[in-house]
């Protein structure tokens, strides 16, 4: 099965290596309605309902768009909120997600071994469990929600978890007998109907009947050492 997640993940790996030579991978952070309320300043980009320490809540996804990176950063993550595939979408869709953003924040939180932190705020000044809230008494602290510190990291964590560029046996395996050039549904109608103005819902009900493997979208290509010399000079663009 071809993905359309290897792009985008090789875009993710590219910019989390560009990005921590310098340090500077912006925070995402799931706040709580209480946390929106105590850090205004915080761009929202999306909500999502997850099961953080045993209860569900319902976050609210925000960026520091102030800092650099964080439109580069939030585009690409959306880009992968977008495409996620549907096997994955329905592992997370308790998380009724209102934004491609949120919807991948949900599979980083379902399947990445890289959790968030507890974010809190001390005297209105939010700061993170991991750096600062261990030094205060815990009544001091407010707990508004959650942070991932390297949402980029965390996002590879979870591709490679999701299995969602790994390839599929039919990848992978060596191709058995003759097969035609990629070509789009509407192009297999061209070809096998011999009519120039052809159109993808023409081959309808015969197009399930061909021996074939998708390689990219809307693109598969066909086997031809089973068909009749007639049916295989057409799918080869070749005058019968």
């Amino acid at each position: 099965m071809w993905s359309d997640f290897k792009p985008i993940a090789t875009e993710i790996r590219d910019l989390a290596e560009k990005l921590a030579i310098s340090r500077a991978t912006p925070d995402i952070y799931g706040l709580t309605d209480e946390g929106l309320k105590k850090c205004p300043d915080l761009k929202r980009i999306g909500m999502a309902t997850l099961l953080m320490g045993g209860n569900w809540e319902r976050v609210s996804f925000t960026i520091d768009a102030a800092k650099p990176h964080s439109r580069e950063v939030y585009t690409l993550l959306s880009r992968a909120g977008a495409a996620i595939p549907n096997r994955i979408r329905t592992e997370v869709k308790t998380a009724s997600a209102t934004s491609a953003f949120a919807w991948w924040m949900a599979v980083v939180f379902r399947f990445s071994s890289i959790g968030p932190s507890q974010f809190g705020v001390i005297d209105c000044e939010p700061t993170e469990q991991s750096v600062d809230l261990a030094i205060y008494p815990k009544e001091a602290v407010e707990i508004v929600g959650w942070s991932w510190s390297d949402p980029l990291i965390a996002s590879l964590s979870a591709i490679e978890a999701a299995q969602l560029v790994t390839p599929q046996p039919d990848e992978t395996a060596p191709l058995i007998g003759e097969w035609s050039g990629p070509m789009s549904k509407a192009e297999f109608a061209r070809r096998i109907l011999s009519k120039h103005n052809a159109r993808a819902r023409d081959v309808a009900a015969i197009f399930d009947g061909y021996e074939k493997r998708q390689v990219g979208p809307n693109t598969w290509t066909f086997r031809l050492d089973k068909l009749s010399d007639e049916t295989r000079s057409k799918l080869e663009g070749r005058k019968p």
